[in-house]
């Protein structure tokens, strides 16, 4: 990857991941029923909202096999899927993005996500694809229109 791809791929790192924790967090809230999200999942997100991503991550990876509820599994790889890709850990991030974006409980967020990690690895046929799905998801979101047009452009150099 080029100078001017990495440069690219950090712009789409950081569109991509301003907020990616707080839809799971809104999703939870106004829903009238018990928040039974586990404590080490609220400290992650609140921890990678905060832009301490290690932390995200140490609180995450090993606690993985305790979860028991998809959507608990679904937040914890959403989460390390943005801490994964700010930290610039693509190996890392590659897995925790695709698991949170073949969810059920995926947002336009994770799909995007799995768009910057295909963008920062080179394959921008597929970044364009999951930036597209993230559209359908949710076709408001200017970020995703954004990460369309450099996938665009960096599929016709």
């Amino acid at each position: 990857m080029n100078t001017t791809q990495r440069v690219g791929a950090l712009v789409l790192l950081i569109a991509a991941t301003l907020g990616s924790a707080l839809p799971a967090a809104a999703a939870r809230q106004g829903t009238g029923t018990f928040d039974n999200t586990p404590g080490f999942l609220k400290r992650a997100e609140q921890a990678l909202e905060d832009g301490r991503l290690d932390r995200a991550v140490g609180l995450i990876l090993p606690r993985m096999g305790l979860l028991r509820r998809d959507a608990d599994r679904h937040l914890a790889h959403s989460t390390l899927c943005s801490a994964q890709l700010r930290l610039e850990n693509l190996e890392m991030a590659g897995d925790a993005c695709a698991l949170a974006a073949e969810s059920k409980y995926a947002t336009w967020s994770d799909l995007n996500n799995l768009g910057v990690y295909h963008y920062a690895t080179g394959d921008f046929d597929a970044a364009l694809s999951w930036f597209e799905q993230a559209a359908d998801a949710d076709p408001k979101r200017q970020a995703v229109r954004t990460n369309i047009e450099a996938a665009m452009v960096a599929i016709q150099r």
